[in-house]
């Protein structure tokens, strides 16, 4: 709750009431992971399965190695690619009778009300698929992997922005901009001084080159005499 409380308080800079907006985007697609709302096994780090050979833990390959395998390596190309194509699902696909029921509790006001029950939907998976049959090493990225992308795909286009409240939502674009503002004026700031700095510099070490030269001039003249 703290997040949510900061970043409804216009009292909080703008660079932190950002922040704390991007801890709830990440905490909203965490919670979709099946694996993160379950204790057995520390969430499956303790399961070790194969990855194409590799040895690896059950909750990795579900962070990481089946998400890759879905969307292509993580690169700016592949993430927006994979973004439009869950977006059209939304809009037009396999998801678009679900959306409007993913958003059904989306209430700040709710305290963990709605967080639980995201919780709750995620972990169902567990049961029914994650840890139906057990995985402990065996080899992931075949059967089991085909089983799971479905899922993996379903529990990422429920994440945000589809359940961040339309008030956090404001806030985050109010935030952001005002972040991002209070950072071009302070390093507008910062580099208009850097250069007061340089140029002081620069004047230092040309009277000290005029001194030195000044010096090595009455030193030759010594020396003639």
């Amino acid at each position: 709750m703290l997040q949510t409380t900061r970043v409804q308080d216009h009292s909080v800079d703008a660079k932190q009431r950002a922040q704390a907006l991007k801890w709830i985007t990440h905490f909203l697609g965490d919670i979709q992971q099946p694996l993160h709302d379950e204790a057995i096994a520390i969430g499956g780090n303790q399961i070790n399965v194969t990855w194409n050979g590799t040895i690896v833990n059950l909750h990795h390959i579900w962070d990481t190695e089946m998400p890759t395998k879905l969307a292509g390596t993580f690169n700016s190309e592949n993430v927006k690619a994979w973004t439009k194509k869950i977006v059209k699902e939304l809009e037009f696909g396999q998801f678009r009778r679900h959306k409007w029921d993913w958003a059904s509790c989306t209430d700040i006001d709710a305290g963990a009300a709605c967080p639980l029950v995201w919780a709750r939907e995620a972990n169902s998976f567990v049961c029914s698929y994650v840890l139906k049959t057990d995985p402990t090493g065996k080899e992931a990225s075949g059967a089991y992997y085909d089983g799971a992308a479905p899922i993996i795909e379903m529990q990422i286009a429920k994440a945000p922005p589809n359940r961040i409240d339309g008030r956090l939502l404001r806030d985050l674009i109010q935030a952001q901009s005002r972040a991002v503002a209070e950072m071009e004026t302070n390093n507008g700031f910062i580099l208009d001084q850097l250069h007061r700095v340089n140029r002081r510099q620069a004047d230092s070490m040309k009277d000290y080159r005029g001194r030195l030269d000044d010096i090595d001039l009455r030193l030759r003249r010594i020396e003639n005499m």
